[in-house]
Protein backbone atom coordinates (compact mmCIF):
# COMPACT_ATOMS: atom_id res chain seq x y z
CA UNK A 1 0.00 0.00 0.00
CA UNK A 2 1.71 3.30 -1.09
CA UNK A 3 2.45 5.48 2.09
CA UNK A 4 -0.15 8.30 1.36
CA UNK A 5 -3.10 6.20 -0.10
CA UNK A 6 -6.19 4.50 1.46
CA UNK A 7 -7.75 1.31 1.11
CA UNK A 8 -11.54 1.64 -0.34
CA UNK A 9 -14.24 2.35 2.34
CA UNK A 10 -15.78 -0.80 1.05
CA UNK A 11 -12.43 -2.88 1.26
CA UNK A 12 -12.16 -1.92 4.50
CA UNK A 13 -15.68 -2.50 5.97
CA UNK A 14 -15.50 -5.92 4.25
CA UNK A 15 -12.11 -7.15 6.08
CA UNK A 16 -10.84 -4.50 9.06
CA UNK A 17 -7.44 -6.19 8.59
CA UNK A 18 -6.39 -3.38 6.69
CA UNK A 19 -7.14 -0.94 9.29
CA UNK A 20 -3.93 -2.46 11.14
CA UNK A 21 -1.79 -1.35 8.18
CA UNK A 22 -2.89 2.33 8.17
CA UNK A 23 -0.60 5.08 9.29
CA UNK A 24 -2.09 7.76 11.69
CA UNK A 25 -2.62 9.90 9.00
CA UNK A 26 -4.22 7.14 6.61
CA UNK A 27 -6.70 6.38 9.66
CA UNK A 28 -7.47 10.28 10.05
CA UNK A 29 -8.45 10.09 6.55
CA UNK A 30 -10.87 6.78 6.94
CA UNK A 31 -12.65 8.55 9.46
CA UNK A 32 -13.56 11.39 7.82
CA UNK A 33 -14.24 9.92 4.76
CA UNK A 34 -16.63 7.49 6.87
CA UNK A 35 -17.84 11.06 8.89
CA UNK A 36 -18.89 12.34 5.79
CA UNK A 37 -20.35 9.26 3.89
CA UNK A 38 -22.75 9.15 7.48
CA UNK A 39 -23.99 12.96 6.92
CA UNK A 40 -27.50 13.45 6.07
CA UNK A 41 -28.45 9.94 6.42
CA UNK A 42 -31.01 11.31 9.39
CA UNK A 43 -31.58 14.10 11.67
CA UNK A 44 -29.13 15.76 12.96
CA UNK A 45 -28.32 14.99 16.93
CA UNK A 46 -29.71 17.30 19.46
CA UNK A 47 -31.09 19.83 16.81
CA UNK A 48 -32.57 23.06 18.72
CA UNK A 49 -36.42 22.28 18.18
CA UNK A 50 -37.48 25.35 17.09
CA UNK A 51 -35.84 28.01 14.51
CA UNK A 52 -35.22 30.38 17.00
CA UNK A 53 -33.03 28.30 19.74
CA UNK A 54 -31.51 26.64 16.22
CA UNK A 55 -30.03 30.70 15.75
CA UNK A 56 -29.13 31.40 19.25
CA UNK A 57 -26.76 28.24 18.55
CA UNK A 58 -25.21 28.60 15.70
CA UNK A 59 -25.24 32.29 15.16
CA UNK A 60 -21.86 33.37 16.63
CA UNK A 61 -23.90 35.09 19.06
CA UNK A 62 -25.22 37.60 16.65
CA UNK A 63 -28.83 36.64 17.24
CA UNK A 64 -31.24 38.47 19.57
CA UNK A 65 -34.30 37.37 19.94
CA UNK A 66 -37.14 38.74 20.79
CA UNK A 67 -41.44 38.19 21.51
CA UNK A 68 -42.47 38.64 18.15
CA UNK A 69 -39.74 36.48 16.70
CA UNK A 70 -40.91 34.01 19.10
CA UNK A 71 -44.19 33.60 18.45
CA UNK A 72 -42.81 33.57 14.60
CA UNK A 73 -40.56 30.39 15.47
CA UNK A 74 -43.35 28.84 16.97
CA UNK A 75 -45.55 29.30 13.90
CA UNK A 76 -42.69 28.05 11.39
CA UNK A 77 -42.54 24.76 13.66
CA UNK A 78 -46.28 24.61 13.03
CA UNK A 79 -45.26 24.61 9.59
CA UNK A 80 -43.04 21.81 9.78
CA UNK A 81 -44.83 19.74 11.49
CA UNK A 82 -48.00 20.33 9.10
CA UNK A 83 -50.23 21.56 11.41
CA UNK A 84 -50.59 24.68 9.06
CA UNK A 85 -49.78 24.96 5.31
CA UNK A 86 -49.17 28.24 4.45
CA UNK A 87 -47.93 31.49 6.70
CA UNK A 88 -48.32 35.04 5.60
CA UNK A 89 -45.75 37.24 7.96
CA UNK A 90 -46.85 40.81 7.72
CA UNK A 91 -44.00 42.93 9.87
CA UNK A 92 -42.15 45.84 9.39
CA UNK A 93 -39.09 46.62 7.95
CA UNK A 94 -36.16 45.52 10.32
CA UNK A 95 -37.74 43.56 12.42
CA UNK A 96 -35.45 40.39 12.36
CA UNK A 97 -38.03 38.35 10.44
CA UNK A 98 -35.91 37.76 7.01
CA UNK A 99 -32.48 36.87 9.10
CA UNK A 100 -35.08 34.35 10.64
CA UNK A 101 -37.22 32.83 7.77
CA UNK A 102 -34.09 33.17 5.29
CA UNK A 103 -31.09 32.01 6.70
CA UNK A 104 -31.78 30.46 10.35
CA UNK A 105 -35.05 28.54 8.99
CA UNK A 106 -33.54 26.82 5.50
CA UNK A 107 -30.62 25.78 7.50
CA UNK A 108 -32.42 24.06 10.40
CA UNK A 109 -35.34 22.57 8.80
CA UNK A 110 -32.72 20.99 6.43
CA UNK A 111 -31.02 19.36 9.61
CA UNK A 112 -34.13 17.94 10.48
CA UNK A 113 -35.31 16.65 6.31
CA UNK A 114 -32.25 16.33 4.76
CA UNK A 115 -33.43 15.60 1.24
CA UNK A 116 -35.86 18.12 1.14
CA UNK A 117 -35.76 21.73 -1.26
CA UNK A 118 -36.11 24.71 -0.51
CA UNK A 119 -37.06 27.51 -2.78
CA UNK A 120 -36.48 31.01 -1.80
CA UNK A 121 -37.92 33.90 -3.97
CA UNK A 122 -36.78 37.68 -3.45
CA UNK A 123 -37.88 41.20 -5.29
CA UNK A 124 -34.27 40.26 -7.10
CA UNK A 125 -32.04 38.09 -7.54
CA UNK A 126 -29.25 39.30 -6.02
CA UNK A 127 -31.26 39.77 -3.62
CA UNK A 128 -32.45 36.11 -3.19
CA UNK A 129 -28.82 34.68 -3.97
CA UNK A 130 -27.32 36.73 -1.10
CA UNK A 131 -29.76 34.82 1.64
CA UNK A 132 -28.78 31.70 -0.14
CA UNK A 133 -25.38 31.99 0.34
CA UNK A 134 -25.77 32.90 3.74
CA UNK A 135 -27.45 29.45 4.24
CA UNK A 136 -24.89 27.73 2.35
CA UNK A 137 -21.85 29.49 4.57
CA UNK A 138 -23.81 28.01 7.46
CA UNK A 139 -23.77 24.79 6.22
CA UNK A 140 -20.28 24.47 5.32
CA UNK A 141 -19.11 25.90 9.44
CA UNK A 142 -21.69 23.95 10.90
CA UNK A 143 -21.65 20.42 8.80
CA UNK A 144 -20.82 17.93 11.54
CA UNK A 145 -23.41 20.03 14.24
CA UNK A 146 -26.02 19.64 11.43
CA UNK A 147 -24.79 16.44 10.05
CA UNK A 148 -24.68 17.73 6.77
CA UNK A 149 -22.55 17.90 3.80
CA UNK A 150 -22.78 20.08 0.21
CA UNK A 151 -22.21 18.20 -3.15
CA UNK A 152 -18.87 19.59 -4.28
CA UNK A 153 -20.61 19.77 -7.89
CA UNK A 154 -23.17 22.26 -7.08
CA UNK A 155 -22.32 24.64 -4.50
CA UNK A 156 -23.36 27.89 -6.57
CA UNK A 157 -24.83 30.47 -4.07
CA UNK A 158 -28.52 30.32 -6.30
CA UNK A 159 -28.59 26.54 -6.54
CA UNK A 160 -26.86 24.34 -3.70
CA UNK A 161 -27.25 20.66 -3.12
CA UNK A 162 -26.48 18.42 -0.32
CA UNK A 163 -24.99 15.13 -0.85
CA UNK A 164 -28.49 14.03 0.54
CA UNK A 165 -30.16 15.47 -2.86
CA UNK A 166 -32.24 18.05 -0.51
CA UNK A 167 -30.87 21.41 -1.31
CA UNK A 168 -31.67 25.39 -1.79
CA UNK A 169 -32.74 27.59 -4.81
CA UNK A 170 -32.73 31.06 -4.92
CA UNK A 171 -34.16 33.11 -7.59
CA UNK A 172 -35.98 36.70 -8.16
CA UNK A 173 -39.97 36.84 -8.20
CA UNK A 174 -40.77 36.41 -11.49
CA UNK A 175 -37.65 34.36 -12.43
CA UNK A 176 -37.73 30.88 -13.85
CA UNK A 177 -38.66 27.65 -11.76
CA UNK A 178 -38.84 25.26 -14.35
CA UNK A 179 -38.13 21.40 -12.83
CA UNK A 180 -37.31 22.39 -9.25
CA UNK A 181 -39.93 21.35 -6.96
CA UNK A 182 -40.30 22.93 -3.28
CA UNK A 183 -40.71 21.07 0.11
CA UNK A 184 -40.35 24.11 1.74
CA UNK A 185 -41.32 27.65 -0.43
CA UNK A 186 -40.01 30.65 0.60
CA UNK A 187 -41.17 34.20 -0.82
CA UNK A 188 -39.55 37.04 0.66
CA UNK A 189 -40.20 41.04 -0.22
CA UNK A 190 -41.84 40.66 -3.75
CA UNK A 191 -42.03 44.34 -3.93
CA UNK A 192 -39.13 46.57 -3.48
CA UNK A 193 -40.42 49.80 -3.99
CA UNK A 194 -43.43 52.16 -3.58
CA UNK A 195 -43.41 52.63 -7.16
CA UNK A 196 -43.84 48.85 -7.66
CA UNK A 197 -46.25 48.80 -5.46
CA UNK A 198 -48.48 51.58 -7.23
CA UNK A 199 -48.11 50.11 -10.39
CA UNK A 200 -51.25 47.54 -10.95
CA UNK A 201 -49.15 46.05 -14.09
CA UNK A 202 -46.25 45.09 -11.62
CA UNK A 203 -48.89 43.75 -9.53
CA UNK A 204 -50.36 41.63 -12.02
CA UNK A 205 -47.53 40.52 -13.13
CA UNK A 206 -46.56 39.15 -9.57
CA UNK A 207 -50.08 37.66 -9.14
CA UNK A 208 -49.56 35.77 -12.14
CA UNK A 209 -46.09 34.18 -11.04
CA UNK A 210 -47.29 33.18 -8.20
CA UNK A 211 -50.26 31.40 -9.44
CA UNK A 212 -48.36 29.91 -12.76
CA UNK A 213 -44.99 29.71 -11.70
CA UNK A 214 -44.37 29.43 -7.49
CA UNK A 215 -47.25 27.90 -6.59
CA UNK A 216 -47.06 25.35 -8.93
CA UNK A 217 -43.35 24.11 -7.63
CA UNK A 218 -44.76 22.88 -4.61
CA UNK A 219 -44.20 19.28 -3.89
CA UNK A 220 -46.81 17.15 -2.20
CA UNK A 221 -47.12 18.21 1.19
CA UNK A 222 -45.21 21.32 0.49
CA UNK A 223 -45.64 24.47 2.48
CA UNK A 224 -45.08 28.08 2.09
CA UNK A 225 -43.79 31.00 4.04
CA UNK A 226 -44.72 34.27 2.19
CA UNK A 227 -43.05 37.46 4.52
CA UNK A 228 -43.72 40.97 2.41
CA UNK A 229 -44.24 45.12 4.43
CA UNK A 230 -47.58 45.61 2.89
CA UNK A 231 -47.92 49.01 0.25
CA UNK A 232 -51.11 48.35 -1.16
CA UNK A 233 -54.75 46.93 -0.66
CA UNK A 234 -54.31 45.41 -4.11
CA UNK A 235 -51.01 43.53 -3.11
CA UNK A 236 -49.85 39.84 -2.95
CA UNK A 237 -51.54 38.99 0.56
CA UNK A 238 -54.69 40.77 -0.46
CA UNK A 239 -55.06 38.43 -3.66
CA UNK A 240 -54.17 35.55 -1.83
CA UNK A 241 -56.95 36.38 0.76
CA UNK A 242 -59.09 36.84 -1.75
CA UNK A 243 -59.19 33.85 -3.54
CA UNK A 244 -58.71 31.56 -0.57
CA UNK A 245 -61.09 29.16 0.89
CA UNK A 246 -61.18 28.31 4.60
CA UNK A 247 -58.63 25.74 5.43
CA UNK A 248 -56.04 26.51 2.52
Amino acid sequence: MASGSMPPLSEVVKDRSPLDKLSDLQLKQFLDTLRDARKGLGRAPNLPTTPSLFAQRFSRKEWRSALHLELLSDRIVQLKKRRINRLMVSMPPRSGKSMLIDIFTPAWWLADSPKDRVILAGYGEQFARAWGAKVRDLVIEYGDDLNLLLNKDRTAADDWELTTGGGMVCVGVGGALMGRGADLLIIDDPIKSSEEADSPTYRDKMWEWFQSTAITRLQPGGVVIAVMTRWSTDDLFARIQSNSQPGD
